[in-house]
């Protein structure tokens, strides 16, 4: 089972993006820690940006977003697996 949560942090990124606007991401920094990312799902643009699914190292997942205004990313949604009791 997994849990949602919602925000609107600033994070850093370490990747890159092609000419096609495909990213690529290894690494990013979110509330002082830094994640390993081991997998980019569906990427897609809305209408304040480009948007995408990632997964990192320890299992949890990030949709986060390259907003056009400010050219920041940000995590906009994380789900992160729940232990069994």
């Amino acid at each position: 089972m997994s849990t949602t949560e919602f925000f609107e942090d600033p994070i850093r990124v370490t990747g890159s993006m092609d000419e096609q606007g495909q990213v690529t991401l290894q690494r990013v920094t979110w509330q002082g820690q830094q994640h390993t990312i081991v997998g980019i799902g569906r990427q897609w643009d809305d209408e304040t940006g480009r948007c995408l699914m990632a997964e990192t190292a320890d299992g949890t997942h990030l949709e986060i977003q390259l907003r056009r205004e400010d050219l920041i990313w940000y995590v906009r949604r994380v789900w992160r697996q729940q232990m069994a009791a």
